[in-house]
């Protein structure tokens, strides 16, 4: 019976510390851009820039990556960008955010920004930036939000806040465990 006790409570331990290293690599801050309210995350992701990039652009795969986007679906590809219908479910919210967005990809950079959906503003960036010296590719995820709808955006953006440490992780367990 002791031996059991103590067992279960290693491993409650050993999980703690695995969940808290692996949560520990992402960073995340709420910062003010071009006089707009981002959140901003960043992982270091051990891979080079091809492989991350190639996640990224993979719309169609989208939502085998990122566990709150049930939708994601490619609806045209323009000189403008990728046009791309989405739908995000929210741990906070009792209805799924729908939007249709328009990706522009740069160099090591793609920017986007919602052009119709149940939010009023919804855009921001990936960049992609690679570190030689440790052979690993840092990654920023940024946002700013605004809502069009009864729920107010303090409260989208503490959802989204409180999500992209899981959306970095989700992208970073992918393209290091591609399994």
């Amino acid at each position: 019976m002791r031996i059991s006790s103590t067992l279960s409570a290693t491993l409650v331990l050993f999980s703690l510390m695995v969940f808290s290293a692996e949560a520990s690599t992402v960073r995340v801050v709420d910062k003010v851009i071009d006089d707009k309210h981002y959140i901003v995350g960043e992982v270091d992701i051990n891979a080079d820039e091809s492989q991350v990039w190639s996640v990224l652009t993979d719309y169609k795969g989208a939502s085998k990556v990122f566990d709150n986007l049930s939708e994601c679906e490619v609806v045209e590809t323009t000189e403008s960008g990728v046009l791309v219908r989405q739908h995000v479910k929210s741990s906070l919210l009792p209805f799924r955010l729908k939007y249709l967005v328009l990706s522009k990809e740069s160099p090591r950079r793609i920017d986007f920004k919602s052009i119709e959906g149940n939010i009023q503003k919804f855009e921001g960036f990936w960049k992609v930036l690679p570190n030689p010296a440790n052979r690993t590719t840092t990654v920023t995820y940024a946002v700013s939000i605004t809502s069009n709808s009864i729920v107010p955006t303090k409260l989208l953006r503490k959802s989204f806040r409180g999500y992209s440490p899981d959306l970095l992780q989700q992208l970073k367990r992918k393209i290091e465990n591609p399994v």
